[in-house]
């Protein structure tokens, strides 16, 4: 066989690990190829063989998991969400790291690392005083309540990624605009927000994809059928369904994960590039 063949053409040192990559690259794939597969057959071809591909494929599932699930109403509230609150910690991470990286903040670096910390909690630690500065404010069960929620847990690492790049950016450009009358507003606008979109692309398409998977506030912070996102709603599929359906639950795992598929796809040379612009400097 080929892959045998090239095995046998690399030195001892490497057929170790490439054997462990290989074998771990199976293992993790696994799960979702099961879940692939049960999703096109029917209940009687799972019982009959629940590991093995579809004899002849189905698309009953997916057809019964669109109307159960309402899918059109849930991918709307996860396209809100994603879009909304990764827009929203765009705006508030990209002036933080133009002030973090330009300026002499008192206690920057102090300030800089409590933010970052926040990348570290998880968040049933902060879901009870969440819940409650929501309930407080009037937010909570509300589709711009949990927009906010995701604006501020996506902040922290927009600002990590952003805080990296503007500070490659050479300041002499910044001192040419102040020659010329410029401001530091004018800066950020007309220098800063243009030569920091690879950064911006590729924190916004990497925080919508984290906000898409959430399950854990959209779960408690919301209670109304109609605001919940995708990963939520398909709950009432796997509840309602899993006993006496083995094929649907799948089929809703696949429908739920499509759009993050297909994102990536078309949006992964974008990102590869936005990750090493300003990588190299001239």
């Amino acid at each position: 066989m080929p892959w045998i063949d090239r095995m046998r053409g690399l030195p001892l040192g490497r057929i170790v690990p490439t054997t462990l990559i290989a074998a771990f690259s199976l293992l993790w794939i696994f799960p979702p190829l099961l879940t692939l597969a049960t999703a096109f057959k029917s209940d009687a071809e799972v019982l009959a063989n629940p590991f093995g591909l579809p004899a002849v494929p189905t698309l009953d599932a997916f057809r019964y998991a669109w109307q159960a699930m309402d899918y059109a109403g849930l991918f709307f509230n996860s396209f809100l969400y994603s879009a909304a609150g990764s827009a929203f910690a765009v705006v508030l991470a990209l002036p933080a790291a133009y002030a973090f990286s330009w300026f002499r903040i008192p206690g920057r670096v102090l300030l800089f690392v409590m933010l970052l910390t926040t990348l570290m909690l998880p968040q049933q630690t902060v879901i009870l005083p969440l819940f409650s500065l929501l309930r407080t404010l009037g937010l909570l069960d509300t589709r711009f309540g949990l927009i906010l929620v995701h604006a501020a847990f996506g902040m922290p690492f927009l600002l990590l990624v952003m805080t990296g790049f503007v500070s490659g950016i050479p300041r002499e450009v910044a001192d040419a605009a102040r020659i010329d009358g410029c401001s530091d507003f004018g800066i950020f606008r007309y220098i800063i927000v243009p030569l920091t979109m690879p950064a911006i692309a590729v924190g916004f398409t990497i925080n919508f994809i984290n906000i898409w998977k959430e399950y854990f506030f959209a779960l408690i912070l919301l209670s109304s059928q109609d605001a919940m996102p995708i990963n939520v709603g398909i709950l009432g599929v796997t509840n309602d369904f899993f006993f006496t359906s083995l094929n649907l639950p799948s089929a809703a795992i696949v429908l739920a994960q499509l759009p993050l598929i297909l994102l990536y796809v078309f949006a992964n040379r974008w990102i590869r590039q936005g990750m090493f612009a300003g990588a190299i400097k001239s």
